[in-house]
């Protein structure tokens, strides 16, 4: 929903916008203060009252009067005190917006910076918290492999697999161009970006893959509902999360993420096997 009032008015305004009203302001009331004086006399000189203020003068006189300067040279009388008042307040209010509108671009960088800290932050986290995955269900792996796993430590696998799960749906929702394009201070993900978290993504999901291989080649009983339930969502989650990057302009994000999706349908053919034995 888009927003109202006067601080997201100021916000869409450019500077080059401001100065143009600014500008034209003065060269109105200049005219007017001209135009006016011609009927009413409404502007004289401070030195030489008999003398006629000309055009050219009477901008001058806006100019000065708009930007609070107010040399004396020039007096205005009668209405002519009216239009410079008005002129004058008009002057202070858009020299408000022009301070408003730096302090509001100060802020943007500001923030800026802190998101773009927040975002790597945040991103380095979701890496290191993949590698941990990784490694625990390495030391899985090796505990299957010799024969040395324990059925509290197989009963604790799912636990494992669902924390995985929790990360990747995290990334899902740190990479979603909706999101991105919802939110102004999400950062846009780059193709470097994409390109770490996907292969930590590659190389988890291929470690899930070797996790159900050695049950198999092993004999483990291992088939329960928490097991299945947490391998589904994995699977689940790696397809939406490479969804939109089948068509992606980077040859290296898109193989990466083509890799991903097939070992995600490889987890799938393992369960579809499982089921159907």
């Amino acid at each position: 929903m888009q927003k109202r009032g006067i601080r997201p008015f100021i916000d869409r305004l450019t500077f080059l916008q401001i100065f143009l009203f600014w500008f034209s302001m003065i060269t109105l009331f200049g005219v007017i203060f001209y135009a006016t004086n011609t009927t009413v006399h409404i502007l004289t000189y401070t030195q030489e009252k008999t003398s006629q203020v000309g055009l050219a003068d009477s901008i001058y006189f806006s100019f000065v009067t708009a930007a609070t300067i107010g040399y004396g040279d020039i007096t205005p009388i009668g209405l002519g005190k009216i239009l410079a008042v008005l002129e004058g307040m008009l002057g202070m209010l858009v020299y408000g917006v022009v301070i408003s509108k730096l302090v509001s671009v100060k802020q943007e960088v500001i923030l800026d910076e802190v998101y773009t800290l927040s975002f790597e932050e945040h991103l380095n986290r979701l890496r290191s918290t993949l590698y941990l995955s990784r490694s625990d269900i390495s030391k899985t792996i090796s505990k299957i492999e010799g024969n040395a796993l324990t059925k509290q430590e197989l009963r604790d696998i799912p636990m494992i697999l669902h924390g995985l799960d929790s990360v990747l749906n995290d990334i899902l929702r740190l990479i979603s161009t909706k999101t991105q394009m919802e939110n102004h201070y999400i950062k846009t993900l780059e193709e470097v970006h994409l390109g770490l978290i996907f292969n930590s993504v590659h190389l988890t999901a291929e470690k899930v893959l070797e996790l159900l291989y050695a049950f198999r080649d092993h004999g483990l009983s291992w088939k329960n509902e928490k097991m299945t339930a947490a391998l589904i969502s994995i699977k689940d989650s790696l397809r939406l999360l490479v969804e939109p990057y089948d068509n992606h302009a980077d040859e290296q994000v898109k193989k990466r993420a083509l890799h991903i999706r097939d070992t995600a349908q490889d987890i799938e053919g393992f369960l579809r096997n499982i089921v159907s034995s």
